[in-house]
């Protein structure tokens, strides 16, 4: 469930930790399917299932030519701010894996990883190129994460946590990462920042690149009111036309903030970029640290 680049600002960082030296000969598949925390409730569960079907679908249409997409976007800056960021001891899980371009970064500096993706294309993309590094990888919905914790770090990058497309799924998300939490653990969200030139017009059409044998745009639809964004990656070949699509709810940062409180979450930092950039009213994207929350207020969540 990796994301698109279309709103994707690039990353960041600076220091990494020491790495331990022991690799597993190859990474671990391991297929779990998530299940809902509000089984009491069949009409939630029926959503959760078609939403969660839905974005499998679309991101099993991504898994050959991700790569492709994100091959100017190196991840080393991101690997080495998550790896400052890892406790002195625990256990790591990405969500929105996908092909593991972050994932297999941290691995490949000899920390254990596990990843977790909806989309069993893009796992089998991670695993056939993710060889001899200390990598596990689960398939299930991250809204209801299936795999046992604790984690010490938990994080998403490039904006995937926005394919959770409506917004119980985003929250129930929060509230499972707080549920797998290491009590000194660590939740990092990547994600894009709403401009004005995204929200209007509602409806646009970009050229990105054109060869002589291939034409690349992106066409976007915006609905303002349920936060949602649509949009298709079409590019135009002699011998076809390849459509991409991604749908997705974009939040400001004060409603992942809210988000992080209901689920007995707080934010400890916020920066622009994985360079630890200060964060304005200009930035186009947030790398946000959410921490259990420290005050002894508000441990009663609302269902």
């Amino acid at each position: 469930m990796s994301a698109s680049s279309s709103h994707r600002p690039s990353s960041c960082s600076r220091c990494h930790r020491s790495a331990p030296t022991a690799h597993p000969p190859k990474p671990k598949l391991t297929y779990r399917h998530s299940r809902s925390r509000t089984g009491e409730r069949s009409e939630l569960i029926h959503d959760d299932g078609e939403h969660a079907r839905r974005q499998a679908q679309l991101w099993d249409l991504w898994a050959e030519s991700y790569d492709d997409w994100h091959a100017s976007n190196s991840p080393h800056e991101a690997a080495e701010f998550l790896i400052k960021h890892l406790p002195d001891s625990g256990r790591i899980l990405e969500l929105g894996v996908g092909t593991g371009r972050v994932a297999t970064e941290i691995a490949r500096r000899g920390h254990p990883i596990e990843g977790l993706d909806i989309s069993e294309a893009m796992l089998a993309q991670l695993t056939s190129k993710a060889t001899d590094i200390p990598l596990t990888a689960y398939h299930g919905d991250m809204a209801n994460i299936p795999v046992a914790g604790p984690f010490g770090l938990i994080y998403c990058t490039s904006s995937s946590f926005f394919h959770l497309a409506d917004q119980q799924r985003q929250v129930d998300c929060f509230r499972s990462v707080s549920d797998h939490l290491a009590p000194d653990g660590r939740f990092i969200l990547e994600a894009f920042i709403p401009t004005p030139e995204l929200l209007s017009p509602a409806r646009t059409m970009t050229l990105r690149d054109f060869t002589p044998s291939s034409l690349r745009f992106s066409a976007t639809v915006v609905n303002r009111y349920t936060q949602q964004i649509r949009f298709q990656e079409a590019t135009l070949r002699p011998e076809g036309i390849e459509f991409l699509p991604v749908e997705e709810r974009f939040c400001w940062p004060s409603e992942l903030d809210l988000m992080a409180q209901l689920a007995d979450l707080e934010l400890e930092q916020r920066y622009a970029s994985y360079t630890y950039e200060p964060i304005n009213h200009k930035s186009p994207q947030h790398v946000s640290i959410y921490r259990r929350q420290t005050r002894a207020a508000g441990r009663n969540r609302t269902s």
